[in-house]
């Protein structure tokens, strides 16, 4: 919460503010007891943020009646409020890219994204991504061509020619369908709060940043886009885009 909320900024936001929440449940004793968290400066320098948790309320929800609906209350008053400046320190991080990419210089890097989506459920969909991603010449061919033309080569006897010509097809067709099964089977999806890299069924790689150049899938829809559920960061521009 705290690197989103300082999203473009020199240091990170510190204003004695509670943005977090977090709730405990004792199954032997009922109660149930709700905490804000909030960070404050190091207390050295080039130290990490210090975080400090303070109980608001606590419930016993065996007591009573309305004891036990004021605990419920509290649980999802307190979800509904993180999820409310969640959204909003994202919106304002959002902004905040666009107004980096648009004030950044054109770049010649761009990327090629076939994305091919198996399924879109609640309950644990599923995505398929393929991706290629280069960086484009300035200079064409013809201009890298020189002036003066090469002196001619010796012929090559046809069978010779065309038993090589049927090796290196070989050798490249093979090449390619490496690279395209090796792309088609990662994928990029939001879960659990975390971003989630699978290649088929198989989870490899989990985290929190988000990835770079790559189409990430959320089935819930990204907050304050319109129920679009693509999103990908460009890092050579720090430009978000969603679909």
């Amino acid at each position: 919460m705290l690197e989103i909320q300082s999203y473009g900024q020199d240091g990170y936001n510190y204003d004695s503010n509670a943005y977090t929440f977090a709730l405990t449940y004792h199954s032997g004793t009922g109660s149930l007891k709700m905490y804000a968290m909030h960070p404050t400066e190091p207390a050295e320098p080039r130290g990490r943020p210090q975080y400090h948790m303070t109980q608001m309320r606590g419930y016993d929800l065996t007591d009573n009646l309305d004891s036990h609906l004021a605990g419920k209350r509290a649980y999802r008053n307190g979800r509904e409020l993180a999820e409310k400046y969640r959204n909003a320190a994202i919106a304002r991080a959002n902004e905040k890219a666009n107004e980096i990419h648009n004030s950044a210089p054109a770049s010649s890097f761009t990327t090629e994204v076939t994305t091919l989506v198996s399924e879109a459920s609640l309950g644990g969909s599923q995505s398929q991504t393929s991706f290629t991603t280069h960086q484009e010449s300035e200079t064409s061919m013809d201009e890298l061509a020189p002036d003066v033309s090469p002196p001619a080569k010796r012929s090559t006897p046809k069978t010779h020619r065309s038993r090589r010509q049927k090796r290196n097809t070989g050798g490249l067709s093979a090449q390619q369908s490496s690279a395209a099964s090796t792309a088609q089977s990662e994928q990029w999806s939001w879960a659990n709060g975390a971003f989630q890299c699978f290649q088929g069924q198989t989870l490899v790689k989990s985290q929190d940043q988000t990835p770079p150049d790559v189409w990430v899938y959320f089935d819930q829809s990204w907050p304050g886009e319109g129920g679009k559920k693509w999103r990908r960061w460009l890092s050579a521009t720090n430009q978000m885009e969603y679909r």
